[in-house]
């Protein structure tokens, strides 16, 4: 009985101490931690690093971060690979784990091709290209798209926003790939070069494939797979668009419509029908019923379109609903159509095969042909609905200008629109840098300025948030305009010449741009054989314009300039104008520099040179240039011309029916004296509804008009539109003495209105000899009225421009 008992009690211990150590046991697993180890090779970092105790099921994010110019070249977790992530996290830790990063800056240059264009028509065509990048991705998203243009080799600095050529959409890609994009807005029958490019991940630059040519069809043929041949009987092509709108409330009438357009090369002849469809499950195999078809008119060719619509009151659920146009009830057309598919059985519908073509109904949201749309009934609100601009506008190295259009509010006022931004990755968003504009429902634009660096492509998608949540966009890529230089050309000088004698014409050329030239480039003076029209800044209408023969320039940093220059003489005398073109060579060449700021439109090779067409920023204005005769030759005796007498005076008399005047130079010409019977006589052409201005300056001086008017009927002769006030300034001021004829007072500047043909007179105090100071009136020997001084003595004067030599001397005397 004594050993059962201690039997009985050695067990009862033995079970109790079992027991607490099994508490114990349990305790310290519950609370007990586990070890992860990561390490980073070199070209990175991880974080946290080491040894790193994490608590029982708990979780544990780590971050590898790459240094500057290396990337993520693999993760391992536990001996196994997940690849070049950026992040990951333990969960549920209830062992031990590693985790180490490797990196790399070994870069291995990709191959692209371009492969052979298919598909061509007389504006569009498809092209492929492949990459094989050894690196296989660089360890992120790679992007790749096309560029062409009709110079060979184009690339995407020669391409963007070019007349004749373009980029079209980015391709965003993980590693090496393949990839296709449709060119469009071609120029029928033109020859085109198109190359694939490829940006790799983290930007490691630009790498283009081969050049490949095409030909656009011809208007009137079509590609038949191999090449372009005549095109079949033209006929319509008829397709109805997606219907709106997509939301509506319980009970409550709503009207949906849709947009039939024909597409085709034919008008439709005449009436067509067209149906909706309602269909309450997303199969769209039974349950589908057709409303009353409705007739509607013709359509026109090449995108005429008509809207059609239809009125439902739904109960609440979503419904799907569709327009098929020129079809009836039975689904059977009236129109024959080009493109016709056999069998036409679209899904969820009953076309007979043979009867009807599958674009005949709606494309849904996404494009896809017979779709259905969806539309929600409901009262509750729903994030907006938004859309992106397809395109980039004012674009420059660091900014642009995108936008979009809040389609719906959603039920809710729209508290926060704008567009957001990222570099290659994922889609943007909120979270993401993005700008914030005023404003509910309806489009809108965005400026995204502080873009770095030049050249970057960037992503965007409209946004607009309500109290429900933020809706997005699509998704558009743009790219900022790359460092690039920006020639524009200066006024042109001299303003005067003398016929016969050679002369530099010179102008600046300045890099406005943000890079420098970095290559030769031509530039070319234009003379114009008439003067500048102030209503045109360009030479007066019928002027012959000729281009002198091409120079050659060199670099230029940015915004720094350099002179360019031409020897030229004139044959003839009259009134000219002149301007110099940077980065041409004659008015049909389009420039070798690309350059960031362009003006559309651009100048096509063989085009014109502005004003009208043309890179307005690379021609200077149009300047204009006097060229008089030598003064020290010829005779008087010419009637064809205006002689520089050796004073340089014309005097008028006997003018004749408004058109013509006798004159006579006064001085000596070569040793032979112009005397009054080497009168000569000029005819000048007064352009319809103008009046002359006939200016005669006494003394040293000039005078210059605002505006310029035209200066083709003499040296001191311009042609003003009747009514115009003039402004006339005489310079220099210090020496100016007073205005007479048609012109008064003695203030420097004075004007006068051309409502009749008008003479103005500017007189300036002598220069020279001892006529230099006070208010008395002076006489010499031929009774010009000069400045002169009190003295006793005889002087040599300078009498109306005209020096009085030692034989014309006089006495002096004055009245008050």
């Amino acid at each position: 009985m004594k050993n059962k008992f201690f039997k009985v009690l050695i067990l009862v211990v033995f079970v109790l101490v079992g027991s607490f150590y099994l508490g114990l046991n349990n305790k310290a697993y519950s609370t007990s931690t586990s070890i992860i180890t990561a390490t980073a090779g070199a070209g990175g970092s991880i974080s946290p690093s080491g040894i790193k105790y994490v608590n029982w099921r708990a979780e544990q994010t780590y971050t590898i971060i790459p240094a500057p110019s290396f990337y993520i070249l693999d993760v391992i977790v536990d001996g196994s690979s997940i690849g070049p992530e950026s992040s990951y996290t333990f969960q549920n830790v209830v062992t031990n784990h590693t985790i180490s990063a490797t990196f790399s800056d070994v870069f291995a240059v990709p191959t692209v091709t371009t492969n052979p264009v298919t598909d061509i028509t007389e504006t569009t065509a498809i092209v492929g290209a492949s990459v094989d990048d050894a690196s296989g991705g660089l360890g992120g998203l790679n992007s790749g798209g096309f560029v062409w243009d009709i110079n060979e080799n184009p690339t995407l600095e020669t391409s963007i926003g070019m007349a004749w050529g373009g980029v079209t959409e980015v391709h965003i890609f993980p590693g090496p790939s393949s990839f296709a994009s449709q060119m469009t807005e071609l120029q029928p029958d033109t020859l085109y070069h198109v190359r694939a490019f490829f940006i790799p991940f983290l930007n490691r630059g630009v790498f283009y494939g081969n050049d490949v040519t095409f030909k656009t069809c011809s208007v009137g043929t079509i590609w038949n797979g191999t090449t372009c041949v005549a095109s079949v009987t033209p006929s319509p092509d008829l397709t109805a668009k997606a219907v709106t709108p997509t939301k509506a409330v319980p009970g409550v009438s709503k009207t949906f419509s849709s947009t039939i357009s024909n597409i085709g090369d034919k008008s439709v002849s005449g009436s067509i029908s067209h149906l909706f469809q309602l269909d309450n499950d997303e199969d769209h195999t039974s349950g589908v019923t057709t409303n009353t078809v409705t007739s509607t008119s013709s359509i026109a060719e090449d995108g005429g379109n008509i809207t059609v619509s239809q009125s439902y009151k739904f109960t609440a659920g979503t419904k799907y609903i569709r327009v098929c146009a020129d079809n009836n009830a039975s689904f059977v057309s009236a129109v024959p159509e080009a493109n016709n598919i056999t069998p036409p059985n679209p899904p969820g519908g009953s076309i007979p095969p043979g009867t009807g073509e599958m674009n005949n109904c709606s494309f849904d949201l996404n494009g896809d042909a017979f779709g259905w749309t969806k539309v929600i009934v409901n009262n509750l609100t729903s994030i907006p609905a938004v859309a992106t601009n397809p395109l980039c506008s004012d674009i420059t190295i660091n900014s642009l200008t995108s936008g979009g259009n809040v389609i719906s509010d959603g039920g809710a006022a729209i508290t926060a629109r704008g567009v957001a931004y990222n570099k290659i990755g994922g889609a943007p968003t909120i979270l993401n840098k993005h700008t914030t504009e005023l404003g509910t429902a309806g489009p809108f634009t965005s400026k995204i300025t502080g873009l770095t660096p030049p050249g970057t492509l960037y992503q965007i998608r409209a946004y607009a948030t309500n109290s429900v949540g933020t809706g997005y966009g699509s998704l558009v890529k743009c790219i900022t305009r790359p460092l690039s230089p920006d020639l524009t050309a200066g006024a042109t000088s001299p303003t005067t010449a003398t016929r016969g004698v050679q002369f530099n014409l010179i102008a600046t050329v300045l890099n406005i741009g943000t890079a420098p030239v970095g290559k030769e480039f031509s530039n070319f003076f234009q003379v114009a054989n008439r003067p500048v029209d102030p209503a045109t800044n360009a030479p007066v209408a019928g002027a012959t314009i000729d281009d002198l023969s091409p120079s050659t320039m060199g670099n230029i940093p940015a915004n720094l300039s350099d002179i360019a220059q031409k020897s030229h003489s004139f044959s003839s005398s009259g009134s000219y104008s002149v301007r110099v073109c940077a980065d041409k060579a004659s008015s049909i060449d389009g420039g070798s520099v690309p350059e960031a700021n362009n003006i559309t439109p651009p100048n096509p090779p063989g085009g014109p040179i502005p004003p009208g067409t043309g890179e307005m920023n690379n021609c200077g204005p149009w300047t204009n240039i006097n060229v008089g005769n030598t003064s020290a030759s010829g005779a008087c005796s010419s009637p064809a011309e205006h002689y520089k007498c050796a004073p340089g005076s014309i005097s008028e008399n006997n003018k004749e029916n408004d058109n013509s005047w006798t004159w006579t130079c006064r001085g000596s010409l070569s040793g032979e004296s112009c005397s009054e019977d080497k009168k000569g006589k000029t005819t000048r052409k007064r352009i319809p509804g103008y009046e002359f201005l006939d200016i005669t300056i006494v003394g040293a001086g000039t005078v210059a008009l605002d505006p310029t008017g035209v200066n083709d009927c003499g040296i001191y002769c311009y042609q003003f539109p009747s009514g115009t006030t003039v402004k006339l300034s005489a310079s220099p001021s210090s020496s100016f003495f007073s205005w007479s004829e048609d012109c008064s007072g003695t203030n420097p500047s004075t004007s006068i209105q051309m409502n009749g043909d008008k003479k103005c007179t500017a007189t300036f105090s002598v220069v020279g000899g001892a006529c230099g100071a006070t208010p008395k009136h002076y006489f010499c020997a031929d009774g010009k009225d000069v400045g002169g001084t009190s003295e006793t003595q005889q002087w040599v004067w300078f009498c109306g421009g005209e020096r009085c030599v030692e034989q014309k001397k006089a006495p002096w005397y004055y009245e008050d």
